[in-house]
């Protein structure tokens, strides 16, 4: 059966049916127990991988030991000219542990070819789930991060892995993540629509550090920050609030500085908001920033940005400021607690 392998010849259509059922044989003999017949079948399927036949080397592929994966992929089966192929082996990885196969940068790297074939995506998604931190990590280094694809799969991986219950371990893997990644700011999205309610993990010191010192520094971005901090308050970060609490207060500051440009103003604002939504400082900023003096144009931008707000006590407050803002904005205040379900019904309270 094993010389069977051997044979090269095949028919008209490229098969060479001998060998793929000397495979099968032997597959079926070693799965009864036979120490001989999995000798040779590890034989054949060594045979197989280099098969001039894609079907051949397909059903190699299919049954052979795990532990000769490593070695269908070091001949480059994961980029075979057969579809069927590279799906079979993207399958049997993730039925394995996909770490002892191929490594994140290697299954990142196939990524490029099978852009636009759903099904070897999803199996490739598949293989990456059995150690996503590492196929995370990978993905946001890659030149191709910027693709719809791959933010697409790096946003499944992430939200796969926060399901999964992830551990301190994984969550420090993804520190290695460049704050200001193409993809960092949907990881951290991601993982947060995926997190357990009632999970909360403890960071070692050096990871919690990464996250004050590294992740919202000043060279880290205020939607990478607002990112992770959707996340982060899980992690047991010592000391998290107090920094939240101080960038905040830096950048309303900036904020309700009359005498600052009109956009820096604006900018600052937005930002303070995506960085901490739920904070009562936005309350305290309210009535400082939204006075009758304020032009309509700049209040409509303002209040644009409260859509991303969260803070207990919101609809109050504009409510309460609605009749000094004048008409137009006066307006806008309705239309923006109109289009939030959450304030929607203390609007409606108000009004009966």
């Amino acid at each position: 059966l094993t010389a069977l392998v051997k044979q090269a010849e095949v028919d008209e259509i490229g098969l060479c049916p001998a060998a793929m059922h000397a495979i099968w044989t032997l597959a079926g003999l070693a799965d009864s127990g036979s120490v001989a017949a999995s000798d040779a079948l590890a034989a054949a399927c060594e045979l197989g991988f280099k098969h001039v036949s894609s079907p051949v080397r397909n059903a190699a592929v299919g049954v052979c030991n795990q532990d000769q994966l490593a070695a269908a992929i070091d001949l480059g089966l994961q980029t075979d000219v057969d579809p069927k192929v590279r799906l079979t082996l993207l399958l049997r990885i993730a039925d394995s542990d996909a770490a002892s196969v191929i490594d994140g940068n290697g299954l990142v790297k196939l990524l490029p070819s099978i852009q636009t074939d759903d099904v070897l995506l999803d199996a490739w998604t598949s293989a990456a789930s059995t150690d996503p931190a590492v196929a995370i990590v990978a993905m946001t280094k890659s030149e191709q991060s910027s693709t719809a694809t791959n933010a697409k799969a790096a946003s499944v991986l992430a939200e796969h892995l926060a399901r999964s219950r992830p551990s301190a371990e994984q969550i420090s893997q993804l520190l290695q993540i460049d704050p200001n990644a193409k993809l960092a700011v949907t990881v951290w999205e991601s993982l947060a629509k995926g997190w357990p309610r009632d999970l909360t993990i403890l960071l070692p010191a050096s990871s919690q550090k990464l996250v004050r010192e590294r992740f919202l520094s000043d060279q880290a971005s205020v939607e990478s920050k607002a990112a992770i901090l959707s996340v982060a308050d899980k992690w047991s970060v010592e000391n998290l609030a107090d920094i939240v609490g101080e960038i905040q207060g830096e950048l309303l500051t900036t904020a309700l500085n009359e005498g600052a440009a009109t956009d820096e103003r604006l900018s600052a604002w937005d930002q303070s908001i995506r960085l901490a939504p739920t904070s009562p400082k936005i309350l305290d900023a309210l009535e400082e920033f939204f006075t009758p003096q304020l032009s309509p144009a700049t209040g409509v931008e303002a209040l644009r940005s409260l859509q991303n707000a969260r803070v207990d006590g919101l609809s109050e407050s504009l409510l309460g400021l609605r009749t000094s803002l004048g008409p137009k904005l006066g307006s806008e205040v309705l239309t923006l607690l109109l289009s939030r379900s959450e304030t929607t019904e203390s609007l409606l309270d108000a009004i009966t």
